[in-house]
């Protein structure tokens, strides 16, 4: 009885799922790159370990590649028009903003306490 109350209580974790759809060329780029590291954990030849790098360069020019495609796309449907709810002024608002610079935290320990000091 106490078992079933808490596990009516008790929340689930759900993985959050990433609507991300990529192209086939990506998919078989990131396939054949799991392929090359897995080769070259069990391996550690140079001759992998170049496969590998070969891999990750053709992956990351081709995401680049479709993320510059993808914002092209992006600004090319911003429209002025109420039906689009100006579109094109709330992009240009966010593309006009400066970014806001937080500089890291640096912990100094000193006799006794810590004191957390910004640099």
């Amino acid at each position: 009885m106490m078992n079933e109350a808490v596990h009516h209580a008790s929340t689930t974790y759900q993985q959050p799922s990433f609507n991300r759809i990529f192209s086939a060329d990506i998919q078989r780029l990131v396939s054949e790159k799991r392929r090359a590291r897995r080769e070259w954990q069990q391996h550690r030849s140079p001759q992998h370990k170049a496969r590998l790098r070969e891999c990750t360069t053709q992956l990351r020019n081709l995401l680049a590649s479709e993320k510059t495609a993808s914002f092209k796309e992006y600004l090319e449907n911003l429209d002025v028009t109420s039906e689009t709810n100006y579109s094109l002024w709330r992009a240009a608002r966010n593309l006009k903003r400066p970014v806001e610079f937080k500089p890291p935290y640096a912990i100094q320990v000193e006799i006794g306490h810590e004191a957390i000091v910004k640099r």
